[in-house]
């Protein structure tokens, strides 16, 4: 009774600090498994005969509706990115383009941009810690360590960022310090996770354009390859799931919705307008 108290409490609103609301049934699983873990250790060391986990439920959680552009808001985005600094333009296209995570992002080095054959590897992922500052990890998943092809025009649009880094560059000499990092501070310091995040607040407010954060363009990218055909395996390994089941769980709405104008296509194609008695 005290531990299902427990987990009732995690899902009471307030809980959950970034949004208010309470954790997920997926979090409170991890807490419930953490739990029965220590009360198996106890189990074999004869401290307690059962383990009192097994009666205890999760707390359904209403999922809340993912937060992305449509793909005319995106274009609208593309558009006004236009006149945006470098670095930013660069960031975002490449956001929208490949759905790496911004963790990823940031931690691309010029040596993972392959420009002959537009690829882009991921090797890396950059983290920050109140602790530690900005460090280098690895990424989220075995399944994250991916190659993905990119199309010519976004390597056309990091070939211009490249040549006005190296000119920056030139231009600090000393004071530049060489990380290989794509995005970096003014003197070559790996880039902050914040830095982003405010400026494409300031971005959207200065160019009356709607907000949404970092992580959906992740989520565009992955609805934008559904409703164009993408077959699941495909979206997942582009992604960088481990499993085709996380990307089937996270976009189950976005696959109903590609389900359903296949089956429009069908009935388009074949013709059911039959007469009277026949």
């Amino acid at each position: 009774m005290q531990i299902q108290k427990f987990i009732n409490n995690l899902a009471e609103d307030g809980i959950n600090l970034h949004t208010g609301g309470g954790l997920s049934s997926k979090t409170q699983k991890l807490y419930l498994n953490f739990i029965s873990d220590v009360m198996n250790f106890a189990i074999r060391c004869n401290m307690i005969s059962r383990n009192p986990c097994h009666g205890v439920q999760v707390i359904a959680t209403k999922k809340k509706e993912r937060e992305m552009y449509t793909v005319e808001e995106a274009q609208e985005f593309l558009n006004h990115l236009q006149n945006a600094p470098i670095k930013y333009r660069t960031f975002f296209i490449l956001a929208i383009f490949s759905g790496f995570r911004r963790g990823e992002l940031l931690g691309l080095e010029w040596k993972d941009i392959d420009f002959e054959n537009c690829v882009i590897t991921i090797r890396r992922t950059s983290l920050y810690a109140k602790e530690k500052g900005i460090f280098e990890g690895t990424p989220k998943t075995e399944g994250s360590y991916r190659c993905l092809k990119l199309p010519a025009k976004v390597m056309d649009a990091l070939r211009g960022y490249k040549q006005a880094q190296d000119e920056d560059i030139r231009k600090l000499g000393d004071r530049w310090h060489e990380t290989d990092r794509l995005f970096t501070t003014w003197d070559g310091h790996p880039m902050g996770p914040d830095s982003v995040r405010h400026w494409l607040e300031k971005f959207c407010k200065r160019e009356g354009l709607r907000y949404v954060n970092v992580h959906s363009f992740r989520h565009l990218n992955a609805s934008m390859l559904i409703q164009n055909g993408v077959d699941v395996r495909t979206v997942s390994a582009a992604l960088g799931h481990s499993q085709t089941s996380t990307t089937l769980n996270i976009y189950a709405h976005t696959f109903d919705e590609a389900q359903a104008k296949a089956s429009e296509a069908i009935a388009d194609t074949l013709n059911l307008d039959w007469k009277k008695g026949e």
